[in-house]
């Protein structure tokens, strides 16, 4: 029998036949256990090949029914590898998810056996998906993103595909094919396999990106990525720098600065402390907190000195572990826009008031806008016309500048003790600080300002006011500045006024251990203290024995020499009328007493002398007054300090019994000097406000006045005690202090007689609207209107009054 050669190359297309059966040519089979591989077409010779009808690519993801031809009997098809199933009973394979090359084997109810490879092909794409992590940290290397074609049903095609990933609408070197993204370009070409194309995204920026990976035909695959600072470096400035503002007011752009990562993206969440370290200017905060955009900002108030560059303010976290860690905002204070005072007035006609520019930049020119009078055009200095009414000035500063005045002419002046209601609020004006303050002491200047001085806070207070009774805005803080020296409490109680315009105030203060000592300080004209006096600007002294020693007044000598006189005990008991003498540069005065401090006890170390006032005369000597054991005494010493032999009685001091207490001082035109105090006259009376002059000797008092030297006047209140003095250019005398339930003050002409064109009868009562009341201050403006300085239930209450 002749078989035919069987081609199955074409039958079988890619499948590998191998027939195990009877060797060809022999005449009886071999063992069944020892099976003998034949060659192919040899067995399809014989016509027991088996075929695989189907064995073109598989796609990914499919089914195909195997259809077997030839072999013996019954085909058995089984999987012996590759990426697929099949179900033996329906002889379905099922292609895997993967791509690769499933082999199966047939084998015939004679044990011919043939096997057969099937590849397993990618399924056509529809889709680019791109995936990977959707946040990231700037600067850090993302990844990986991962490129996928999918097909219809969302499942990766495993094709091989060129791909190219850019970032949408934006330039930014940031793509690479390595984890380290070392190798980073603009955009990146990739090509698809079995898992797909990875890649690498970096950017140094905190915002989300779009990126867009696209192949032939498809639509892009995108992803979002969104990169966020990193931990906080250091800061930059944001806003506020140079910029300059009026005194007392904000810059009008708030300091800012940006917390950012090493990148230069702002980081939130962080604390900035804020602190002003030049100008005395006030920060809105001590910190903020950075916000979303990285931002911290405060308000900064300028100081109250004008100045270029003069204000500082500090942005700091030193906790960052960049540079820098602080800004500093500079900048300068301006004047306050100028402001003429005061801004009305009444005056009497023919008088004289001085006008005061208050900020601005100088120099100032000064001009009458309308109705009459004269104004000097550089001093500010105003003359009243003749005839009633009104006029108005202006002042003009160099900037351009102005603000304007009314005067008033009265037809006729309010009689003497008047109350002036253009004054403050109606004639008074009012300072009220929290937890109460004291008013001790007042002094004018050349220009019609007051500065008085007192306590609040347990610290020397010192205030000036505009001549209308306003606070000065051009000194220290809002018109006040207090003064700490340290000790428990300290009290200012003297002024005096230096020719530089610079105000040396003198005090006391408790110590903790020591008791009290004479506290001494300078302030610049601003008000802030001169640090180039004493010890920065404060000189304290101690008359020893551990005891109190306390500052009643203080008094400049032509030299410039600073005496301040008051109090200091002795020890067993007793103690002394104590004077000291500072320098101008503050220190004690080695050739004043023993070491600059002075002790006189004209009526013994054991027995009560006090110091209560000083004046110094125009040849440098001076006066002091006080107490010796309830009797007023007098002093006089020489310009070095010697006490003065030829004034009163040897020691250089004179006691009057008939006046108890004497603290108020005046020296007349003549050399006659003038007490102001009290004595007692019986219990129902009490006490009577007395006035006393004595010869310029100081041996007699001065028969000429009142009655035997003196005059006792008496309101009818019981405590009627005088505090102060003043001398009017007249010659008339005024003494003030309390009388009875309020304040008193008379008017004396010049031999002593009540002056009945003031008050009623030469007396003025004044209500003191509370309990606790004192008057320890009063002065003569340059108009000749008197200014009284009271202490009511802890307010500082000034008044103006017509004379």
């Amino acid at each position: 029998m002749k078989f035919e050669k069987f081609d199955i190359v074409h039958v079988m297309r890619r499948a590998r036949t191998i027939a195990i059966a009877w060797v060809l040519g022999l005449s009886a089979l071999t063992s069944a256990c020892s099976p003998t591989i034949v060659d192919a077409v040899k067995t399809a010779e014989l016509g027991l090949a088996i075929l695989l009808e189907d064995t073109s690519p598989l796609l990914l993801r499919t089914s195909r029914v195997l259809r077997t031809s030839g072999g013996t009997g019954e085909i058995q098809l089984s999987l012996i590898s590759g990426p697929g199933a099949l179900n033996t009973s329906t002889n379905t394979l099922v292609a895997g998810n993967t791509l690769g090359t499933i082999v199966i084997r047939a084998t015939d109810s004679s044990g011919v056996v043939a096997e057969f490879e099937i590849v397993v092909a990618p399924t056509a794409p529809t889709a680019l998906i791109a995936s990977g992590p959707s946040s990231a940290q700037a600067g850090e290397c993302a990844g990986p993103i991962t490129l996928e074609l999918r097909d219809a049903s969302n499942q990766n095609t495993f094709a091989s595909s060129p791909i190219v990933i850019t970032l949408s609408g934006e330039e930014a070197a940031a793509f690479s094919s390595v984890s380290s993204c070392s190798d980073s370009v603009d955009s990146i070409n990739v090509t698809t396999g079995s898992a797909g194309a990875e890649v690498y995204f970096r950017s140094n920026e905190a915002k989300a990106y779009a990126l867009s990976a696209s192949s032939t035909a498809l639509a892009p695959g995108n992803h979002a990525l969104v990169f966020s600072a990193g931990a906080a470096d250091h800061l930059e400035i944001a806003a506020g720098a140079g910029q300059s503002a009026r005194v007392g007011t904000a810059l009008s752009i708030d300091p800012r600065v940006k917390v950012v990562d090493n990148f230069g993206n702002p980081v939130s969440g962080i604390t900035i402390g804020f602190a002003v370290t030049a100008g005395g200017g006030v920060a809105g905060a001590a910190s903020a907190t950075s916000n979303a955009q990285g931002f911290a900002s405060t308000t900064f108030t300028m100081g109250p000195n004008p100045g270029t560059s003069n204000n500082t303010l500090v942005a700091s976290n030193n906790a960052l572990p960049g540079l820098p860690k602080s800004i500093t905002f500079v900048a300068s204070a301006l004047p306050p826009a100028v402001s003429l005072h005061p801004q009305a007035i009444e005056l009497a006609k023919g008088a004289v008031q001085t006008f005061a520019a208050i900020g601005g930049t100088p120099p100032f020119f000064y001009e009458i806008l309308s109705g009459a009078g004269s104004i000097d055009p550089v001093t500010g200095v105003f003359t009243a016309p003749v005839a009633s009414g009104v006029t108005q000035v202006r002042v003009s500063d160099s900037e351009g500048e102005s603000d304007t005045a009314d005067i008033t002419t009265l037809t006729t002046a309010p009689a003497g003790g008047t109350v002036d209601s253009s004054f403050g609020v109606s004639g008074q004006a009012e300072l009220i600080l929290t937890g109460g303050a004291t008013l001790n002491e007042m002094k004018f200047l050349p220009d019609g300002r007051s500065i008085i001085a007192g306590q609040h806070g347990g610290n020397f207070l010192v205030a000036q006011f505009l001549a209308d009774g306003l606070l000065d805005p051009s000194f220290g803080t809002g018109g006040m500045v207090e003064v700490d020296f340290g000790g428990a409490s300290d009290s200012a109680v003297g002024i005096a006024i230096q020719a530089d315009g610079k105000i040396v105030v003198a005090g006391t203060t408790v110590g903790p251990t020591s008791g009290s000592d004479f506290a001494i300080t300078r302030l610049n004209t601003n008000g802030m203290i001169d640090t180039g006096f004493g010890t920065n600007g404060k000189t304290t002294l101690d008359f020893g024995d551990l005891l109190n020693d306390e500052a009643s007044r203080v008094a400049l000598q032509s030299t410039g020499n600073i005496i301040i006189v008051g109090t200091a005990l002795s020890v067993p008991f007793g103690s002394s009328v104590a004077l000291a003498r500072l320098t101008t540069s503050g220190a004690p005065d080695t050739t004043f007493g023993t070491n600059g401090l002075l002790k006189a006890v004209p009526y013994g170390a054991l027995n009560t002398q006090k110091g209560y006032e000083i004046k110094v005369l125009p040849d440098d000597r001076f006066l002091v007054v006080g107490e010796y054991q309830s009797d007023s005494i007098v002093g006089r010493f020489t310009a070095s300090g010697v006490a003065d032999v030829t004034f009163g009685n040897a020691s250089g001091f004179r006691m009057y019994s008939e006046m108890d207490v004497a603290r108020g001082l005046a020296v007349d035109g003549t050399g006659k000097v003038l007490l102001a105090g009290w004595k007692f006259t019986d219990f129902t009376t009490r006490y009577d406000m007395t006035v006393l002059r004595i010869a310029s000797d100081g041996l007699l008092a001065d028969a000429t006045f009142g009655v035997a030297g003196m005059r006792a006047v008496d309101f009818g209140g019981g405590w009627d005690q005088a505090y102060c003095m003043e001398l009017q250019p007249d010659g008339k005398i005024l003494a003030a202090g309390t009388a009875g339930a309020g304040f008193g003050l008379i008017r004396l002409s010049s031999t002593g007689a009540l002056d009945n064109t003031f008050g009623t009868a030469g007396k003025l009562t004044i209500a003191s609207g509370g309990s606790a009341f004192s008057l320890n201050a009063m002065r003569l403006q340059p108009d000749g209107k008197i200014l009284i300085g009271t202490t009511v239930d802890g307010k500082i209450v000034i008044q103006r009054i017509w004379p």
